[in-house]
């Protein structure tokens, strides 16, 4: 009975330390495993995609995304026609954005530059002859935005939406006619709605809306 009792009490001090000693290593391992595996590393991303919007209806982009995921930036080059009844507008475009997603977020602010090109097509008849103006518009512009852009998990597909503000400045116009009839009530009402056209769209500060943007990196 002695001898079970001594054996005892030099087996359980022995059992102790070593259960300790293990929690140690179980601790230190685990600690050693979390230094050993930091979060993923991203990778910077390219991409192409289209956006329609206003006032330029269509565009192309070509899209980065920066690894930390707290900048991106866009380029985006743009051309359409428009009519209605006797009026033809063309509006091409490019534009530099580049945006800041605070705290790698989908929620962005970015900053464009840009400049337009607007041709703009009317004719009227004036005294029974069929008389054609054409008005071309360059301008550059100022673009501050606010937009989202999302990317599905697990996938390269994105989408966004943003909302901006244009401001032109240096702007150029040079206006053109098939005939000149000035002095004529109906001549001068045709050159005045040209002009109003190309004020409206290549010299006033207008909004600047991405209404969808879709794209894919790679």
């Amino acid at each position: 009975m002695k001898f079970v009792t001594l054996l005892l009490a030099i087996l359980l001090p022995w059992m102790a330390f070593s259960q300790d000693s293990a929690l140690e290593v179980i601790e230190e391992t685990t600690k050693e495993n979390l230094v050993k595996d930091p979060k993923p590393v991203l990778s910077n991303l390219l991409g192409l995609g289209l956006r329609v919007g206003l006032p330029h209806p269509l565009s192309l982009s070509a899209n980065y995304y920066d690894s930390t995921r707290n900048w991106s930036a866009e380029v985006l080059l743009g051309s359409a026609t428009l009519s209605y009844q006797s009026t033809d507008v063309k509006i091409d475009n490019y534009e530099i954005n580049f945006r800041w997603h605070p705290q790698q977020q989908a929620f962005y602010l970015g900053l464009g530059y840009g400049q337009q090109n607007i041709e703009i097509k009317e004719s009227d008849v004036i005294s029974g002859q069929t008389v054609n103006g054409v008005l071309e518009v360059e301008s550059q512009y100022l673009k501050p935005t606010i937009g989202w852009l999302w990317m599905k998990k697990n996938s390269s597909f994105f989408w966004g939406f943003e909302l901006g503000w244009q401001f032109p400045s240096n702007d150029k116009s040079e206006f053109t006619t098939s005939q000149d009839f000035s002095g004529d009530p109906d001549y001068d009402k045709l050159v005045k709605d040209i002009d109003d056209i190309g004020d409206q769209l290549g010299k006033t500060s207008v909004p600047n809306i991405g209404l969808i943007k879709l794209g894919w990196f790679f």
